[in-house]
């Protein structure tokens, strides 16, 4: 048991030594990066990326196909963000709404998705969700894979 210990701790040190450890990331002036977790805006960065959605496309109870939708928030007022991090999961439940019922009554899998719709139709739940002119929607992907 003591020789597996002393092993990791020789592995720690030989990887420490090397460099192997990742160092924290620098901008070219030396000052550090921002860093922020998955789904965080970024200083200096407007947009607020949100998980994929994905929706079944449904015909006469079968399955037509998967439309899948990534969205972007351009936050227009910085001093939101805070809201708008906290209201990340009303804003889902909205867009995941929105685009099931867009799915189901409005969208036809033998034709091209028309993306003006979507990005119209998830302003319109942005802006039931967070007010008038606090974000704006950007659909950076769009797909409807057909089975």
């Amino acid at each position: 048991m003591r020789f597996f210990s002393f092993a990791r701790n020789c592995f720690v040190i030989a990887a420490l030594a090397s460099g192997l450890v990742s160092q924290p990331a620098f901008a070219s002036d030396g000052e550090r990066k921002t860093e922020s977790k998955k789904g965080d805006l970024i200083e200096g960065s407007t947009f607020l990326p949100l998980t994929a959605f994905s929706v079944t496309v449904l015909r006469r109870f079968r399955v037509r196909g998967i439309l899948s939708v990534s969205v972007e928030l351009e936050v227009y007022n910085f001093s939101e963000r805070r809201r708008i991090r906290k209201l990340r999961p009303r804003l889902r439940s909205a867009y995941n709404f929105a685009l099931k019922h867009y799915a189901n009554t409005r969208l036809n899998p033998k034709r091209p998705l028309k993306l003006r719709v979507l990005e119209t139709l998830l302003q319109q739940e942005t802006d039931k969700v967070l007010g008038d002119n606090i974000a704006g929607v950007m659909v950076a992907n769009a797909a409807l894979r057909k089975p």
